[in-house]
């Protein structure tokens, strides 16, 4: 009977206890500039409607809300189109999930949105997961999420004013993509309790040369730890409490540059409202899809299976009406049908039911995937791209890093190059679409166009006097219309759009489609309140340059270098001549070090507050990383049928994030090289050199570029010394014995690589090394001195020749002068 009692008291318990609830928003509700990103392409519909490797983003959320044991999600969109799709979703769904779509075309922001949602008092579970419809994740509730979830309870518990956290990533080199993730103006600075994880501190204000936090937190709170390796993941565990501080605070749009940020700056202890973050383990994935930049690269990392279980062939098929079981087993719509199981990976899917046909002598690499119902004609090549369904790429076409969406048509001999081509859209014959493009929905590219670099092309006219950002997304009302129209006349005339048509159609842009093509220049401009100049304190940035960051295939590795510069510059701050802090400062810092219990000093001496880390401490960089064995995992998880500029980015981006050089470039990529070269112990000579030139067609233009200076020469010297040395390797035992060191030096040099002057600096510097030591038996090889002695005496006999002409020259200059 005991036994019975307790049971059924479970099951009352359980039945009481609320449902596990999400609110899932299906727009961006970004800020107006932040809206733009995705560009021409909303002009054609929601951005949550847009593929992603073949599946709607909105699909790639609710997948991950209903795997999470959700059991009512509310979905809230703005869009006619976004409530039919969700409603249509609702009924073929394999899901056993309560999709509830609040539809309100009022709602302005995400302020607005859950606002709405205190009002009609729906949201009852405590907690409730909220995230964004553009949030790409494999977070597993079971591990990531648990413990973060039941410790946000006790803290609840505790105190009622802790009704969030924030679930962060981290940047770091270990993370699979840890360029690209997010956008490139993107700068967040995150301060926490380092004890509690009480986030204390949130800016992502990247025009800010400085960032400010309350003195009185430091008498708190006695670790903080500052982070710029950060990134905000687009979801939150939340109580219901934070819905009713957004309706106390109608100022508040934004959940993170607005709520976030100002929650954690309160220094009143009564009316803080304490917010926690969760840092998600490395090998979790979480991204928000932000930009056409964000977009490329995490669809590429979903294609590298780095999200798994959120891989294509995990894609399901859609229900369809007939199916009676709600239960009924789905099936899956991709399949891997080629993969490389040595770095890179490189995995290619096909649709399963009705795949597109290749032609026998097409080329297609992955890693990317093929939609339904199309076709890859005779000589066409198609590199690491994404083709939807109904897509047809005619004979000799080339495809290369790009995004083709359903319906797209690639004429014979047209290539696209990295870039993002809408539904309904044709690439006329011969045609060239550059990096960076973006082709909304029904463009035509005439027959042998050239379409510049980082140029958007849409048919729809883009309203902006309605204040809207992406996804009807309300910035701030322009007081002058009439102001407005003049600056949109004045864009047009100078991208060559013509505006529109009598019939109010916009009007064909000739000159960059051709006479045949279909479309015009959607132009980027900037608000008011982002046009920055140096006078008012803040970065300048174009609308040129703001959009080319926000485009695939752009390095933004001058903006960084040019916004550290900015950051790293100082304003009038009291200083005293001699560069020491006046009499003045030095009272503050004595009676704020007195007020936090001298936990808190200011020495000339800066002292270390964390733990000792065997690699060396670098300004900008964080600590503890082996910047070349981080960039040596970029070099081998890049395809090398990719454009080796595509590498060359993302090295240099992670050389700014980590405050690196170019040496180390040099030196990571030359590793990555001989990894790549499967050296063995009994590989002969003819066959090292052979692969080797092979792998310089690739690998050569990039050390060459990479290579600034004799430095960077060096380096790759000192990579291939590295791996000659190593002990117990099968490398090492090829290239520290007979002919293979130096065959490597020669060919190097032959390919010009490698200088003369930088080898035999290298071989100065190597003269004075100990001949037992291995560096010094290695130098020490007859094959490498003979090498070297070649190269000096060949570098003598240049010499020679050239005081030979020069002697000559005088000589004839001396007949002439004497005639």
């Amino acid at each position: 009977m005991g036994k019975s009692s307790n049971k059924k008291d479970d099951d009352v318990d359980a039945a009481q206890k609320p449902k596990l609830q999400a609110v899932l928003l299906a727009d961006p509700f970004l800020t107006p500039q932040q809206g733009k990103s995705f560009k021409p392409l909303t002009l054609d519909g929601p951005k949550m409607l847009c593929p992603l490797n073949n599946m709607a983003l909105i699909e790639h959320s609710l997948d991950f809300v209903a795997t999470q044991g959700v059991e009512q999600v509310y979905v809230v969109c703005t869009q006619d189109e976004m409530e039919e799709y969700l409603q249509e979703t609702k009924k073929l769904s394999h899901f056993a999930m309560e999709l509830i779509v609040i539809k309100d075309t009022s709602l302005t922001n995400a302020g607005d949105a859950l606002r709405e949602l205190y009002k009609r008092n729906v949201v009852q579970s405590d907690p409730f997961l909220l995230l964004f419809g553009d949030c790409i994740t494999n977070m597993d509730l079971g591990s990531d999420l648990y413990g973060a979830m039941k410790a946000h309870l006790e803290r609840r518990s505790k105190d009622s004013a802790s009704i969030m956290t924030i679930i962060l990533k981290e940047k770091s080199p270990s993370s699979p993509s840890a360029v690209g993730m997010e956008p490139a103006t993107d700068d967040l600075i995150v301060g926490m309790d380092s004890d509690t994880n009480r986030v204390l501190l949130y800016d992502n204000e990247s025009n800010n040369k400085s960032v400010k936090m309350p003195c009185s937190f430091f008498k708190v709170h006695s670790t903080v730890e500052v982070r710029d390796d950060l990134m905000d993941t687009g979801v939150c565990i939340c109580s219901p409490d934070v819905l009713g501080r957004f309706e106390d605070e109608f100022d508040y749009l934004h959940i993170s540059r607005d709520f976030v940020h100002n929650s954690v700056a309160e220094e009143e202890e009564g009316l803080q409202t304490r917010i926690h973050a969760l840092i998600l383990p490395t090998n979790t994935y979480a991204a928000r899809v932000l930009d056409e930049a964000t977009y490329h690269c995490i669809s590429r990392d979903l294609l590298r299976r780095w999200c798994y279980p959120v891989v294509p062939d995990n894609y399901h098929q859609p229900r369809t009406e007939a199916d009676s079981s709600l239960y009924a087993k789905p099936q899956r719509r991709y399949k891997v049908i080629s993969q490389v199981q040595q770095p890179p990976q490189l995995y290619n899917y096909r649709e399963i039911t009705h795949p597109s046909k290749v032609g026998r002598t097409s080329t297609i690499t992955g890693p990317g995937m093929l939609g339904c119902g199309g076709s890859i004609a005779e000589g066409a090549t198609v590199l690491a791209s994404v083709v939807g369904n109904n897509v047809y790429v005619h004979d000799n076409a080339t495809v290369q890093s790009s995004h083709l969406w359903d319906n797209v048509e690639v004429l014979a001999n047209a290539t696209i190059i990295e870039s993002i081509v809408s539904q309904d859209c044709v690439i006329g014959e011969g045609a060239m679409v550059n990096k960076g493009c973006v082709l909304g929905k029904g463009v035509v590219i005439g027959k042998g166009v050239t379409v510049p670099e980082f140029t958007r092309i849409t048919l729809k006219e883009d309203d902006e006097d309605d204040g809207f950002g992406d996804d009807g997304d309300w910035g701030d009302d322009d007081d002058d219309d009439e102001d407005d129209d003049q600056n949109k006349e004045t864009d047009n005339a100078q991208s060559g759009n013509a505006g529109q048509g009598n019939d109010g159609s916009p009007q064909t842009d000739a000159a960059v489609v051709g006479k045949d093509g279909a479309g015009h220049v959607w132009v980027y401009t900037l608000d008011d309140d982002d046009e920055s100049d140096d006078e008012d304190g803040y970065l300048v940035v174009t609308s040129t340059d703001k959009m080319k960051m926000q485009s695939i295939g752009y390095d933004p590795s001058l903006y960084w270098s040019k916004r550290e510069e900015y950051q790293a510059e100082t304003e009038d701050d009291g200083l005293s001549q001699d560069g020491g802090p006046t009499e003045d400062e030095q009272m503050d810092a004595h009676a704020f070090s007195m007020m936090t219990d001298d936990a808190f000093t200011f020495e000339d001496t800066p002292t270390a507050t964390m733990a000792s880390s065997s690699a060396p401490v670098v300004f900008g960089r964080q600590k503890g990383v082996d910047v070349v064995k981080e960039m040596k995992e970029i070099c081998l998880e890049f395809e090398e049928t990719s454009p080796m500029e595509n590498l060359a980015i993302e090295l240099n981006s992670y050389k700014f994030s980590q405050n690196a050089a170019y040496s180390d470039c040099t030196r990571a990529s030359t590793l990555a090289m001989v990894d790549r070269l499967e050296i063995t112990a009994d590989m002969k000579d003819g066959k090292l050199v052979s692969s080797l030139k092979s792998r310089l067609a690739f690998w050569g233009p990039l050390l060459q570029k990479m290579s600034i200076g004799m430095d960077e020469e060096k380096s790759i010297l000192y990579g291939l010394e590295q791996v000659a040395i190593q002990e117990n390797s099968p490398v090492a035992a090829k290239l520290s014995t007979g002919l293979s060191f130096r065959f490597v030096l020669q060919t190097l040099h032959d390919e010009e690589v490698l200088s003369e002057e930088a080898i035999l600096s290298w071989a100065a510097e190597r003269k004075g090394e100990p001949e037992d030591s291995a560096l010094g038996k290695l130098f020490q090889l007859k094959s490498i001195q003979d090498f070297l002695e070649w190269l000096e005496e060949d570098d003598d006999d240049e010499d020679s020749d050239d005081e030979s002409e020069s002697e000559a020259g005088h000589t004839d200059d001396d007949a002439e002068h004497s005639a």
